[in-house]
């Protein structure tokens, strides 16, 4: 689970099923959230632990991962 291109590469063949052309951008953001979201010294993806927040006037292209907590006010 610590090998992310590994993981990347599970993430790129499901998604391109359903978005297709955005494969690439959306694996590696995926993996990040995944990655980022599993504890130290565990196994097991703690699904809870990842949100996605929409901010008004973006685009797909403008997604980022954060790790941590975000407040939008």
């Amino acid at each position: 689970m610590e090998d992310g291109e590994e993981v990347r590469m599970c993430m790129k063949s499901a998604i391109s099923s359903k978005q297709f052309g955005l494969e690439d951008l959306l694996s590696e953001i995926i993996t990040k959230a995944c990655l980022y979201s599993i504890p130290k010294g565990s196994r097991k993806l703690q699904v809870d632990n990842i949100r996605v927040v929409k901010i008004l006037g973006g685009s797909i292209q403008d997604s980022e991962v954060v790790r941590g907590m975000v407040i939008i006010r």
